[in-house]
């Protein structure tokens, strides 16, 4: 089984609904979470690497997921899951070498009018890891030709998407 990730806010905090996981101690996973008993049912989800762009956020975490799964678009939720350990590689700093590389690939693509809006929009964003998220949804959006409707504008997408993720495997040694 492919590991599964899910990005949280600082110190494990599920973004979307506050929640705080338990977080593993002395490199022993943390305590399971049961979905709509523990937890909000859509907190248990994970995402498979090839998922990661579409979930930026402060803190990456390895989870392991228990019980039945379910497929819930680009993400897996299930009845149960853990915290296994949070991927250290992960910082403000690899954030903002996200950013860099997003703009650079949108400029050398000569769309300069959207690289220049790469750092505009970043630069309004609250956290390094939300300045990420956008910069990337914009790299994507202009590299696959910036106009939803086109004609191969969600394989342009999803492009550049899987270059965002083979980026962050490589940076994050995943």
């Amino acid at each position: 089984m492919p590991r599964l990730y899910t990005f949280l806010s600082e110190n494990a905090v599920a973004f979307l609904s506050g929640y705080s996981w338990p977080q593993p101690t002395n490199g022993t996973p943390g305590e399971w979470v049961h979905a709509g008993t523990d937890a909000p049912r859509d907190v248990v989800r994970a995402v498979p690497v090839d998922q990661l762009p579409w979930w930026l956020d402060d803190e990456l975490w390895e989870v392991e997921l228990g019980g039945e799964r379910t497929e819930d678009g680009r993400a897996i939720t299930a009845e149960r899951g853990r915290l296994v350990r949070r991927v250290d590689a992960w910082t403000g700093d690899v954030a903002g070498d996200l950013i860099r590389a997003c703009e650079q690939r949108v400029r050398g693509a000569q769309l300069s009018e959207y690289a220049d809006d790469v750092l505009l929009y970043a630069a309004d964003a609250d956290r390094p890891a939300a300045a990420a998220a956008v910069a990337a949804y914009i790299a994507a959006h202009a590299l696959a030709g910036g106009d939803k409707s086109a004609a191969g504008y969600d394989d342009g997408f999803e492009r550049e998407r899987r270059w965002q993720v083979e980026w962050l495997k490589r940076r994050l040694q995943l």
